[in-house]
């Protein structure tokens, strides 16, 4: 979770709530936390924005800096690992592209032949994807290895 003092005028902190044995731990301080906060799959790495333009992604096991990618602020999912992250730039309610940004070599690549869409979700397991295309009300469901850049 991300916590601040109640006046929102000091620093985010990223806690970690064991809601069975009500305690709490602190983490990592976020100096500049814009939203968008999401854990991994495995829970070694959480992601979310500083800025407008800068996606921010720690390591939860404190072995390593947290890294910078450059992408434009938007909606995010985590792929199958803890390297790939699924990326649609912009405001949550316009449509647009789809982009892999690997984060280890600061990379991104289109997904989905860079069709636009209204919106994506990928499944609890990672093994499908959901894609509402634009002007329609259905969703095409597609095995997640489609998706693999």
């Amino acid at each position: 979770a991300v916590e601040r003092d109640q006046q929102l005028s000091g620093p985010a902190t990223l806690v970690s709530l064991d809601l069975v044995h009500e305690t709490r731990k602190e983490i990592a301080p976020m100096p500049s936390f814009q939203g968008h906060l999401s854990v991994s799959r495995s829970g070694r790495r959480a992601a979310y924005f500083s800025d407008g333009d800068t996606l921010q992604v720690m390591d939860l096991t404190g072995t390593a800096k947290p890294k910078i990618i450059r992408a434009g602020f938007g909606r995010f999912e985590w792929g199958q690992d803890d390297n790939h992250i699924l990326l649609k730039p912009g405001p949550e309610n316009r449509s647009g592209t789809l982009s892999w940004i690997d984060i280890s070599a600061n990379d991104f690549e289109p997904a989905m032949h860079d069709l636009v869409y209204r919106d994506f979700r990928i499944s609890p397991d990672a093994r499908f994807i959901a894609l509402m295309q634009v002007g329609k009300q259905s969703v095409l469901v597609f095995p997640f290895s489609s998706l693999l850049p």
